[in-house]
């Protein structure tokens, strides 16, 4: 993918994300979770601080993300939707 002009703003950046991910609201949550610990000069990892605890990048992401999958009554409704289509993929 390359690209002829440069990105700005956060309608750029989600413009790319489309064109690049099948998942890109996804893809820019994680994005905004990186920006978000990210230290003084815009960069984050192998190491952040958690708590004033080093801990692994993407265990920090890993404990962000995880609430959004414990959402069993959505989860059950969207399987129940599917049902009702006739479908049996996730």
């Amino acid at each position: 993918m390359e690209r002829a002009q440069e990105i700005t703003g956060v309608g750029g950046i989600y413009a790319v994300l489309v064109e690049a991910s099948s998942r890109p609201r996804y893809a820019f949550l994680v994005l905004q979770l990186v920006a978000e610990i990210a230290d003084g000069r815009g960069q984050a990892g192998p190491f952040v601080a958690q708590g004033g605890v080093p801990m692994l990048l993407r265990e920090w992401l890993c404990s962000q993300l995880l609430p959004m999958s414990e959402q069993p009554a959505r989860r059950a409704a969207r399987a129940r939707g599917r049902r009702a289509e006739g479908r049996t993929d996730r």
